[in-house]
């Protein structure tokens, strides 16, 4: 999968340096993997949560939320956010 918004991920890791590492990881599974569907992606990400037409990826266990609009056929995924737990709960999806 083309990952793009790479921007957002570098700046929450810059401010959240624990989320780094997790965060580098979840990018390594996304770009190697090739989704046709929901199925495929949630057996990558069993905690991936569908909501309003966007996917929630827990990252790091639950501390750290990032958000992502996937295009299936395009084989993209746009980084909408990350967010910590906290800012993930004061928004409305």
């Amino acid at each position: 999968m083309e990952v793009v918004n790479l921007t957002l991920l570098k700046e929450f890791a810059t401010k959240h340096g624990q989320a780094r590492q997790p965060l580098r990881r979840w990018l390594e599974l996304v770009e190697r993997s090739t989704w046709s569907n929901h199925a495929d992606l949630k057996a990558v990400f069993l905690a991936a949560d569908y909501k309003n037409g966007k996917y929630v990826f827990n990252i790091k266990g639950n501390s750290y939320r990032l958000i992502a609009i996937v295009i299936f056929t395009g084989k993209v995924v746009i980084i909408d956010g990350v967010y910590t737990h906290e800012g993930y709960n004061k928004l409305r999806l």
